[in-house]
């Protein structure tokens, strides 16, 4: 077949024409995938700082430290001549464990507090989150050790054999050889979870007390000394523990 001159130009013209075409297409093809890149980029920022905002919400309620061991070793020291030698060793111990899970929890608060904007998804918050929950276990049993006592030595007794028979009162060395560090929170959280029913009686019992002493108005001082072993109200308690404000 034989094209003349002004055919091949033709023809020419229209491959160029096509090529100026397709030429375009994939730059509006590229153009939108760049824009959906965009959105997509956009959306992924738009949740991250839903969550972000959603985390600093929940900060808001979690103290920035946890003083418990301060307290309940001021509050143990009062009744010093009450625990024997052995017990009071065995304590100690516990003691030197609870601060070391406060000086974790300060140092997650403060990472968290400083990260969870630039990222919420960082490990150091839902760790936090969890110290926290290790934390409050632990002073709810540090609550019955130093509270019962002089009060109610069979709960008293029961709560101490058990966190010794989960191996909390081990040495260090006796942990580090036993490999028993990973396995403390579990234990905790078992025992608390066995302590539930007592920890609630409790509960109710204090709550019952502070109630009855709100309805004695003429005897008061004398109810107080009765009932209640140490001296602070419940705001008291949450401001030794955690360091909040009163005001």
């Amino acid at each position: 077949m034989n094209f003349n001159k002004q055919t091949l130009e033709a023809i020419k013209a229209s491959n160029e024409e096509l090529f100026n075409v397709d030429k375009t297409i994939k730059g509006y093809q590229q153009n939108i995938n760049s824009e959906e890149a965009k959105i997509a980029k956009s959306k992924k920022q738009i949740i991250s700082y839903k969550k972000s905002i959603e985390i600093e919400q929940t900060l808001k309620n979690y103290p920035s430290s946890g003083q418990g061991s301060v307290f309940f070793y001021n509050s143990m020291m009062s009744k010093f001549d009450v625990f024997s030698e052995i017990h009071l060793n065995k304590i100690s111990r516990y003691f030197n464990y609870v601060e070391k899970i406060e000086e974790e929890y300060k140092h997650l608060y403060t990472k968290a507090t400083n990260e969870y904007y630039k990222n919420p998804e960082d490990p150091a918050i839902l760790m936090l989150y969890k110290t926290y929950e290790h934390l409050v276990e632990s002073y709810k049993i540090l609550f019955i050790l130093v509270s019962e006592v002089d009060r109610d030595k069979l709960l008293y007794h029961k709560v101490y054999n058990q966190v010794e028979d989960q191996g909390i009162f081990l040495t260090a060395s006796e942990k580090l050889a036993l490999r028993h560090l990973d396995e403390i929170s579990k234990k905790l959280s078992q025992i608390v979870t066995e302590l539930q029913v007592m920890i609630s009686t409790t509960n109710q019992m204090l709550n019952q007390t502070l109630n009855a002493i709100g309805m004695v108005e003429d005897n008061i001082d004398s109810l107080s000394s009765d009932i209640a072993y140490m001296d602070y109200t419940i705001s008291d308690v949450q401001t030794e523990i955690w360091g909040l404000s009163t005001k």
